[in-house]
């Protein structure tokens, strides 16, 4: 899960969000992970995990569109590949 959440911040980063979540965030959301048990991140989370991840409205819109998460968990994957 390290890897992936690592992968996810990077992701995060090249999606130019308006205001991408902090390195405390993203330990706030290994947290939130490991307190449901959750071993990695999934697409259908998205509905649980986008309040963590978007501060604003504009990247809370951005990340639910179309295939908005989907797409920044396989960004995840691939960038934790290339670590």
């Amino acid at each position: 899960m390290q890897g992936q959440l690592a992968g996810l911040a990077c992701a995060l980063r090249a999606w130019n969000m308006e205001k991408p979540p902090s390195i405390a965030e993203i330990l706030d959301l290994a947290r939130a992970l490991e307190i449901l048990g959750m071993e990695k991140l999934r697409p259908k989370t998205a509905i649980l995990l986008l309040p963590l991840l978007a501060k604003t409205p504009s990247d809370r819109r951005r990340l639910s569109m179309n295939a908005g998460f989907e797409g920044l968990v396989y960004d995840s994957l691939r960038h934790r590949d290339n670590l």
